[in-house]
């Protein structure tokens, strides 16, 4: 009678033959059972999914199976088939949008289904794993999964425990000096019940001697003596109750374990964290606290994907989107709503618009359509292209959507495939409609008076705009004016020989006869005084222009009259011709229902088809009958075809009443006919179980109590410029309204005549004195004006001096060219002068475009350019062109440089050039740019066509300069590399990517300054090839041959380190080495001393000290000629390691058994790689039994339990511990 302990989770209910009863320290597949049962009762789980590893699971977790029997939820139970890919299986769980997965298998094939949920897209928010296993918690799960996934299982451990760190660190030394293979994640759950085991001995043990002294004496086990304490350590042990490694230790009169609690543990992005507990006698206890901020963690500072539909006023493209990358193309009411939950709620979102453009309807295969199959099928979380410049590598992701924003009504059949939020906005159906226009409504506009008119004469209609008194007041303001002009325009000139009042408007006809003409001409004669307002007056202009201060002031005051007054009369005129009676044929629904001349239609596949369509009422019915009848001629695909359709046909549209009120803002021949159909609202749809959608239920609730969605409505749905429909008749503009420019008028004129006094007294002073007084001269000028004497004057002389009129500027050069400091033109339209340039865009071109201040910000187009005026040559004029120190110039089409002296004034200061992607195909160009500015550090050539010509070295020596040159995808050649290398003397950072060189070229002259080389994406193959690098670049620090062909990096006589002596990191991802991934990763430390860092990844003290380890072992048995000097100073540093134990742990394939059957016994060899339905098919040949009928039992010699069937017949032989020796009896079943 020996005490039996089981540390391995449960095979069986029960056991056949037990004579003794048996502790077992593993909690029991009960109690998980019940655990897993609390869990989802907590998260208010009705409908789950089982995922059997094995057939044992459904009597292991009965309990479980018996809950969801009593309650009647859902529980659908998968079982793995024979291949273990549980691929197909997690397929028909995501299309039966089952969100919560229970696994139950073992840890490493519960990895294996993680990994794969996540290759389908099911390891995100949407979907909870529970694992049974309790050591899945020491797996290391991959950074392929979603940090919002929810991961739950289960653990004993009790890290409090006085010998729990001592016992860590035991198993991870045992770990590092036998497993090195892998790394240590934790100490195995068998390992802490075996612990836990021994300690309940020795406690039992103790308590044993305590009571009675224990004699110990050798027993046999084929003899009939039992020992006399078993029974009684068996008693101690059952009183057990002690704090183990794995919890508290107490056992039920079965030799079940008892009293203990399960921890319950969650992912994070830092691993597993307890979120509460499961104890046998207590239940479950969960940490709300954690719980709920483990939400609000999710949510903050997280990415959502929103997906939407273009639709006024809710999402619209903005007039320049096209400039504009991600959510800032996008504006509207939505766009501004998602502002504000964003800034609630903390997290980041990115729009984008759904595929078919539609808001989603079922089909007949029973999927959806639009956002909302794009949230049933968890593309959509609350919409992206990530753009990277320079020499990053562009990857395209799948991304998911979380949410959809839009004018989703919410309505019971989209409530049963989705979650919608709280309606952020109420509304209902409604008529659309354009107006009938009747007869005009004639009634005279007059300011004093509202009395209509039946009839008037049609003349008089063009004096309704004003009142009677605006035109009494206009025709006075007219002969007024007409003769102030005569006095204002005609400057008084004294009659005198020696001076005139204004020298601006008198001049000579003959101006090329430099004062030998002694004419002086005036152009405001009289018929000109006349033709010269009334061209103002009817905005035609005419071609006279004034030239005194004086009367160019009164001509644009008057200018500024006549653009009011004849702007004021045209508006209002219209509007008095154009006032009608607007009528509308129907007036409710019923009317619209009850005829047939109307065509009426809402959006296809929208929530108001729908609602026609599931209607009960007998009208709407009707209507649906109609609309189905005509489809698909009266439905429309948006809001713009159906607002367009009502305005070109006799058609009637039904829409949401928010878009009603929005398009009749926007455009007067619209209008609502009738209430609202019915009432529903607008909410944010999440895919179902969101855990996201209390939080936005909350934030639009306090949106709606700070009134900010009333605010953003009145934002984007007023602003029209409609009048209400019951002010529909124009009124006459009255002396309030348009009064003000006549102040203006007179206040302009009074300027004028004080400047013309200005102008004929400074003439005055500057002239000689002479006997005739200012009176006698004014006087003479006034009495030429009032008898309208002739504007043809003699040139006047005062002392010799002759008059004449200022010097006109030149007119200017048309905008649309741009002149440079060399008189060149730039930008715009080509000149003639252009035509000697090369086919393309030059470098000076483009530059212009993009950074000239009047396209800016980076406007291009014909007629386009800047205007730079003449300076000293080499000048620096980056501030008239916005000129940055780092210039981009990447996918702009330039072929050649253009004017050397002008990119040496612009490009002065310039310290990084970014040419990639244009088609710059010869050095010379090159060298024309780069030896014009003389402070470039960074060049950029990448995929320009420079293979097609040859570098010299008088092009070469321009690039002395250039600390950091980038030729990817150029197809440069190893001598223009060379030709390069020998120039630049201070060359730092070298990029040869993309290249396809399959060889390396030495060059004459090593470069001693290069610290960088990225020569990643080529074809070298053979390590001599690298050698090559190593001559070439004695300094090198870091080198980078990522995604080429190398098959080796053997190395003799410690080559590889005299070659690269200052190499700090490598990288040699993606490599088609001959050796291990894991000998090479172990090998390259100690073959380079110097690395710091391998495959971008720091090495630690702990992985060169396993490396140099490794390397020892590593050559033990190569001769000593082959092994390198690197090896000795190892040796001398570690010693000579002794090798390390090889052990086989695979299990036995076969084992000789003996065979009983009645009398008959026979010695047989089975495979232990088969199960039982195999071993009995075996053994029909020897018992002459059919497996029907066949009762097996198995016995173990060195056990001294009774036989135990074997009954399942798909259990594997291995599993029973077979060895030779072994017994097998066979029984015919009874009748």
């Amino acid at each position: 009678q020996v005490p039996h302990f089981k540390v391995a989770p449960e095979e069986f209910l029960k056991f056949q033959f037990q004579r003794f009863t048996t502790l077992n320290l593993h909690p029991s597949n009960t109690d998980i059972s019940v655990a897993v049962a609390g869990i989802l009762n907590f998260f208010n789980c009705t409908t789950a999914c089982l995922i059997c590893a094995k057939a044992e699971c459904l009597l292991n977790l009965e309990k479980l199976l018996r809950q969801f029997l009593i309650s009647k939820d859902t529980l659908s139970v998968r079982m793995l088939d024979d291949s273990g890919d549980p691929t197909p299986l997690l397929k028909e769980i995501r299309d039966d949008k089952t969100s919560t997965i229970i696994v139950h298998a073992n840890a490493s094939m519960s990895h294996i289904i993680l990994q794969k949920a996540a290759e389908l897209g099911m390891a995100s928010a949407y979907y909870t794993y529970i694992f049974t296993n309790l050591e899945f918690s020491l797996q290391q799960l991959d950074s392929f999964l979603d940090d919002r996934v929810n991961i739950l299982g289960f653990s004993t451990f009790n890290q409090l425990h006085a010998f729990f760190q001592e016992f860590v660190q035991s198993l991870n030394q045992s770990w590092q000096e036998n497993c090195d293979h892998a790394p240590f994640t934790g100490p195995a759950l068998s390992s802490a019940l075996l612990f836990d085991a021994v300690y309940a001995v020795v406690t039992a043990v103790q308590e044993l001697n305590r009571s009675q002294e224990i004699g110990v004496k050798p027993l046999s086990c084929g003899s009939a003596q039992i020992w006399q304490h078993g029974t009684s350590l068996m008693n101690y042990l059952r009183m057990v109750e002690l704090e183990g490694l794995t919890g508290h230790i107490e056992f039920n009169s079965k030799g079940q374990r008892s009293n203990y609690a399960l921890k319950i543990l969650q992912y994070t992005r830092n691993g597993f964290r307890q979120i509460g507990r499961w104890h046998v006698s207590e239940g479950l206890t969960m940490d709300n606290r954690i719980f709920s901020s483990n939400i609000s963690d999710n949510l903050f500072n997280t990415t959502l994907i929103v997906t939407t539909i273009l639709e006024n006023p809710y999402l619209m493209l903005k007039g320049n989107h096209q400039a504009l990358e991600g959510n800032d193309r996008y504006e509207g009411f939505c766009v501004d709503m998602l502002k504000e939950l964003a800034e609630i709620l903390h997290f980041n979102y990115k729009i984008r618009l759904v595929g078919d453009g539609v808001y989603g309807v079922p089909e007949v295969n029973g999927t959806w359509t639009g956002m909302v199959g794009e949230l049933i099928a968890r593309k959509a979380d609350l919409a992206v292209a990530v753009m990277t410049l320079g020499m990053s590598i562009l990857y395209r992701v799948h991304m998911k959507a979380d949410l959809a924003v839009a004018g989703l009504t919410i309505t019971a059949e989209r409530e049963k495939v989705i979650d919608f939020s709280k309606p952020f906005m109420t509304l209902g159906i409604s008529i659309l409609y354009r107006v009938h226009m009747g007869l005009p409504k004639l009634a005279l506009p007059m300011s004093n008076s509202s009395i209509q008119q039946p009839s008037v004469d049609f003349a008089q209609e063009y004096m309704w705009p004003f009142g009677p008194c605006d035109w009494q007041k206009s025709f006075s303001r007219d002969s007024i004016l007409l003769s102030n002009i005569r006095r204002e325009e005609t400057p008084p000139l004294w009659s005198h020989n020696k001076a005139q009042l204004t020298p601006y408007e008198w001049y000579s006809p003959h101006p090329c006869s430099q004062g030998r003409c002694n004419l002086l001409v005036n152009q405001y004669s009289l018929g000109n005084s006349l033709w010269f307002p009334v061209g103002g007056f009817m905005q035609q202009g005419s071609t006279i222009a004034p030239r005194a201060l004086s009367t160019r002031c009164v001509s644009g005051v008057w200018w500024a009259f006549t653009l009011i007054i004849i702007s004021s009369y045209t508006a209002n005129l219209a509007a008095f011709l154009t006032v009608q009676r607007m009528d509308v044929p129907i007036e409710s629904v019923d009317d619209l229902a009850d005829q047939t001349a109307i065509e009426y239609g809402t959006i296809h596949g929208g929530s108001s088809m729908t609602f026609f369509q599931n209607s009960r009422y007998q009208t709407y019915q009707r209507m649906w009958n109609y609309m189905y009848s005509k489809q698909p001629s009266v439905f429309v695909k948006s809001t713009e075809e159906g607002i367009a359709r009502v305005l070109n046909s006799n058609y009637a549209f039904l829409l949401e009443s928010t878009m009603n009120e929005y398009y009749r803002q926007r455009n007067c021949n619209l209008t609502q006919v009738g209430g609202l159909l019915d009432t529903k609202g607008y909410g944010i749809g999440m895919p179902v179980g969101s855990i996201f959608r209390d939080e936005f239920d909350l934030a639009i609730l306090q949106l709606q109590e700070n009134n900010r969605l009333e605010i953003l409505k009145r934002k984007w749905w007023e602003g029209g410029k409609c009048p209400k429909e019951e002010d529909h008749r124009a009124k006459g503009l009255g002396m309030e309204n348009i009064g003000g420019i006549f102040v203006v008028l007179i206040c302009g004129l009074i300027v004028a005549i004080f400047m013309a006094m200005l102008e004929f007294l400074w003439s005055l002073r500057h002239s000689e004195q002479t006997e005739v007084s200012v009176c006698q001269e004014m006087v003479t000028e006034l009495r030429s004006i009032i008898l309208c004497k002739d504007s043809l004057h003699p040139r006047r002389r005062r002392g010799g001096m002759i008059r004449t009129r200022p010097i006109i500027a030149e007119e200017r050069r048309p905008c649309s060219t741009t002149t440079l400091s060399n008189g060149k033109l730039c930008g715009g339209e080509f000149q003639e002068g252009n035509m000697d340039q090369p086919s393309g865009r030059s470098f000076m071109q483009v530059l212009c475009e993009k950074y000239s201040p009047e396209n800016f910000p980076y406007r291009r187009g014909p007629g386009m350019g800047v205007h730079v005026p003449a300076t000293p040559q080499g000048s620096p004029m980056k501030d008239r062109l916005n000129l940055p120190s780092v210039l981009v110039l990447n996918s702009c089409g330039i072929t050649c440089a253009g004017e050397e002296n002008e990119i040496a004034a612009f490009c002065a200061h310039v310290s990084e050039l970014d040419l990639s992607d244009n088609k710059l195909d010869n050095w010379h160009e090159v060298s024309k740019i780069v030896s014009n500015v003389p402070h470039l550090e960074f060049l950029n050539l990448s995929s320009n066509p420079l293979n097609l010509s040859v570098l010299e070295r008088t092009c070469a020596g321009s690039f002395a300069g250039v600390r950091k040159l980038v030729l990817n995808n150029s197809k440069a050649s190893w001598e223009t590399v060379h030709t390069i290398l020998q120039e630049l003397p201070d060359l730092e950072e070298l990029f040869l990517c993309l290249n396809d060189y399959e060889t390396v070229s030495c060059s004459p002259v090593c470069c001693q300054s290069l610290k960088l080389l990225h020569i990643t994406d080529n074809n070298l193959q053979d390590w001599t090839e690298i050698r090559k690098l190593g001559i070439m670049f004695p300094s090198l620090d870091t080198l980078v041959l990522a995604n080429n062909h190398l098959t080796t990096i053997e190395e003799s006589n410690d080559s590889l380190a005299r070659l690269f002596p200052n190499l700090r990191s490598i990288s040699l991802h993606r490599s088609a080495f001959k050796q291990s991934r894991k000998a090479l990763h172990k090998c390259s430390p100690s073959r380079l001393p110097s690395i710091i860092k391998l495959n971008g990844s720091v090495i630690t003290d702990g992985e060169r000290e396993d490396s140099e380890r490794f390397f020892i072992r590593y050559y033990l048995d190569f001769p000593p000629e082959e092994v390198p000097f690197r090896y000795h100073e190892l040796v001398t540093k570690y010693g000579k390691l002794e090798p390390l134990a090889v052990v086989d742990l695979r299990p036995r394939s076969s084992a000789k058994v003996e065979v009983h059957f009645k009398d008959k016994v026979e010695e047989i060899s089975i495979r232990l790689d088969q199960t039982v339905a195999e071993l009995k098919k075996q053994l029909k040949t020897v018992v002459h039994l059919s497996t029907s009928n066949m009762l097996l039992y198995y016995f173990d010699h060195e056990v001294p339990f009774g036989p135990e069937e074997m009954k399942y017949n798909s259990r594997a032989l291995h599993s029973y511990g077979i060895q030779d020796g072994d017994k097998f009896f066979v029984e015919p079943k009874s009748k």
